[in-house]
């Protein structure tokens, strides 16, 4: 497959995996001229999201209804693009005065293509399907990105676990939770999102052991995984055979000082 062809693939993925964790949690996507604005009702703005699901027309427009979606939410818009598909949408949002807050690089694998990872010696890791032990999850995502877990579980309900399209899974050393993450996978694509291993228990292999069986558990209905990397996390996922082959933005407003 080619690099223009998956990366119109993930294009086309990430609104729709959107779609579905923003109607787990209750909340509501609003159509802006092309635009998806996802509004989970988690009061943090990256659980609230602006997304590409078309290139609008007129992309002033479009930011601009975009934009009023967030009044009254306590929250400010933010759009998630990629500047080789998005360019139209770049320029409006420079235009409009919204500044790049946050680049990523977007990683793909051909699923036929991924390193085998044996488990680590003396862990557990598991699909999680009972809803009791998301309390734990958000913990070690808290403990793993310094965030607040009850804003967290907002953000992870119960109803995630009811979703065919959604996974959660975690690696359990001496009867605790160290190392989770979660999968979406709709349309042959699975994205891999939140992979967060305890500060304690990093470098032995815990956050790539979970990534495998979250691939590996979904390997028949899929032949492409996505993620977007952190700088902490690269280098495990070169390891399982993913490879950079994109750049994501998000583009923001600004508080005023």
């Amino acid at each position: 497959m080619s690099d223009a062809a998956e990366l119109a693939r993930i294009a086309s993925f990430m609104p729709a995996a959107w779609r579905r964790r923003v109607a787990a949690c209750g909340g509501v996507v609003h159509e802006a001229g092309g635009l998806a604005v996802c509004l989970t009702g988690v009061p943090l703005a990256p659980f609230n999201p602006t997304l590409i699901e078309r290139l609008p027309t007129d992309p002033d427009a479009a930011i601009e209804q975009a934009e009023r979606r967030y009044d009254g939410t306590g929250l400010s818009l933010g759009i998630d693009l990629e500047p080789s598909l998005h360019g139209p949408v770049r320029q409006a949002a420079q235009r409009m005065g919204l500044t790049m807050i946050e680049s990523r690089p977007g990683m793909t694998l051909a699923m036929a293509d991924m390193a085998p990872v044996p488990s680590p010696d003396g862990v557990e890791v598991f699909r999680v399907e009972d809803p009791a032990l998301l309390n734990e999850v958000v913990e070690v995502d808290a403990a793993a990105f310094g965030g607040d877990a009850a804003t967290t579980r907002l953000f992870l309900p119960d109803a995630v676990l009811e979703d065919p399209a959604q996974r959660v899974y975690a690696a359990r050393v001496d009867g605790r939770l160290v190392s989770v993450g979660e999968s979406t996978t709709l349309d042959g694509v699975i994205g891999v999102f939140g992979i967060a291993t305890v500060p304690a228990y990093r470098r032995r292999g815990l956050g790539a052991a979970v990534t495998a069986l979250l691939l590996a558990d979904r390997r028949g209905e899929a032949d492409l995984a996505v993620l977007d990397a952190s700088d902490l996390g690269l280098g495990v996922y070169e390891r399982l055979g993913f490879r950079s082959m994109s750049t994501w933005e998000v583009w923001a407003r600004e508080a005023a000082p």
